[in-house]
């Protein structure tokens, strides 16, 4: 346990430090001098080389450079001196604020090349068989389809993969199509028209992706280990049912009895279930009954090109996944109550490091894309984006806002950051405690 909460500190603060480092270098490419460089708040350790004091502080939660002079939020202290950042021309300005995000991607790209080419990237096998349970109120289960049936067409279109599958139905637009299924020897069709998920904003026949009944990583302390279960059982019964593919478990107070083949052998195994913390669909922390249990996910690694050629797309992905998100937040699918701070993304970074350095790596990828994202959102003073905004609004007017503007908006900025540190603190603890 303390070994995964380390784990999720070092990873947090990674992110601050690739932040901050890359205005610390952008400063000194462009001749700015640098005063302070500090991870974390409340300094603990302090030394100065040279012209810059480096810090660490008791709260790992954020960091800062202090450039020579200030930004916008300090003002009064700049004298005009040519080493100072106020005085550098708004292309050298906008260079020093782009670069904190910049890195982020960076730190975002060798995290997912990381997992390509040393840990591995996820490998199922093309793989076209209906996964289960069938959900109620879409048309597989209405119209007869079973878990291990095979998808073999869509409209004529042949689907070997999963992939193939999701990409045909979420282009229907509900239009009904026409789905050529294998069942054993027997070959039929049916006419089926896709649902749009209010939960999820696209189309769905109500089916989820086939999985090996394969147990994956266990965590030491989680009931399933306690049990005696272990990474690559293969999972045949349960609770006196045969299984066929990854069961779906609700957990409840009751055990749950599972028979697996472990070389070749059968074994049976009781698991005693426990309330552990976790995260619901609307962002609460609950305390629930868990198992424990994790899939088993194949993995392979990828040559050096193919590697850094995946991690590229992966961050893509990670970007698209943020406006997916800004889009289900206008259409009201998601709420303020999903807002996190320090304590939320602590926390995701220690659940994830029980799963491993992959997974790991990957919350770290995305989280640093966010990082990136939203310190370019241009908020008044208070982001990197909102600075170059307030610099490009002066460059294009040839002229510095006076005093008492810049003072009104470091006002304002400094009013958002209390309320937005306050509101995603207290949603934290009202989440956690």
């Amino acid at each position: 346990m303390v070994l995964n909460i380390l784990k999720a500190a070092i990873g947090f603060s990674v992110m601050i430090f690739i932040h901050e480092l890359g205005h610390f270098i952008a400063c000194k490419l462009v001749g700015v001098r640098v005063e302070v460089f500090s991870i974390g708040f409340v300094p603990v350790i302090k030394k100065k080389f040279g012209e810059t004091e480096y810090a660490i502080g008791a709260i790992p939660f954020g960091g800062y450079v202090k450039p020579a002079g200030g930004d916008l939020s300090a003002e009064a202290e700049s004298t005009g001196a040519p080493e100072e950042f106020l005085s550098k021309n708004f292309w050298e300005k906008s260079f020093i604020l782009i670069a904190g995000p910049f890195m982020n991607v960076i730190l975002a790209i060798i995290s997912f090349w990381v997992i390509a080419f040393f840990i591995g990237v996820v490998d199922y096998q093309p793989d076209n068989r209906v996964g289960g349970p069938l959900e109620e109120g879409f048309p597989a289960l209405e119209n007869g389809l079973m878990i291990g049936d095979r998808i073999e067409k869509i409209n004529g279109k042949e689907t070997k993969a999963w992939s193939d599958i999701i990409e045909v139905i979420g282009k229907s637009e509900g239009k009904e199509q026409l789905y050529t299924i294998k069942r054993g020897d027997n070959v039929f069709q049916v006419k089926m028209a896709p649902k749009k998920d209010p939960n999820y904003g696209h189309y769905r026949i109500g089916i989820t992706q086939f999985i090996e009944p394969v147990i994956g990583r266990l965590d030491k302390d989680s009931p399933a280990f306690k049990a005696g279960l272990r990474e690559g059982d293969r999972i045949v019964e349960m609770n006196g049912e045969e299984v066929i593919t990854f069961p779906m478990i609700e957990a409840s107070e009751e055990p749950l009895y599972l028979k697996v083949i472990r070389e070749g052998r059968v074994m049976g195994f009781e698991i005693v279930p426990e309330k552990m913390g976790g995260l619901t669909y609307t962002g609460d922390y609950e305390k629930q009954f868990s198992y424990g249990l994790s899939i088993f996910i194949p993995r392979k690694k990828l040559p050096l090109l193919e590697s850094l050629h995946y991690s590229v797309k992966m961050t893509g992905v990670g970007l698209f996944l943020i406006f997916q998100s800004l889009k289900l937040i206008s259409q009201k699918l998601s709420n303020a109550k999903q807002l996190g701070g320090p304590i939320l993304i602590t926390y995701i970074l220690y659940e994830t490091s029980k799963s491993g350095l992959g997974d790991l790596l990957s919350i770290i990828g995305l989280l640093s894309i966010n990082l990136a994202f939203i310190n370019l959102f241009p908020l008044i003073i208070i982001t990197d984006g909102g600075q170059i905004t307030i610099f490009a609004i002066e460059h294009l007017r040839k002229k510095q806002l006076s005093v008492e503007n810049r003072a009104r908006l470091n006002f304002i900025g400094f009013l958002l950051v209390i309320m937005l540190a306050v509101f995603v603190i207290v949603n934290d603890v009202i989440r956690f405690f």
